[in-house]
């Protein structure tokens, strides 16, 4: 059985620059957003099992402009 990976599956999401630009602006208009990964995996090598791992944001009501929303992105070291 194949290891699932949801790291892989985040690290990749983290350099979609094109992708996360529509989540900013879905979260702009007000609309919540999601991040999902899982597949097979085995508890203390006792049975099989499905993983699924998610992060979600919503939107937070801003009256003001901040200085990340006009920023490029950064990235922590690995």
């Amino acid at each position: 059985m194949e290891s699932p990976n949801p790291g892989n599956i985040f690290r990749k999401w983290a350099m979609d620059m094109h992708h996360q630009g529509k989540q900013m602006n879905a979260l702009a208009n007000g609309r919540s957003i999601s991040i999902n990964a899982g597949g097979p995996d085995r508890i203390f090598g006792l049975a099989d099992t499905d993983l699924f791992l998610s992060l979600t944001c919503r939107p937070m009501m801003l009256d003001f402009v901040t200085e990340w929303r006009l920023s490029e992105a950064d990235y922590a070291a690995a």
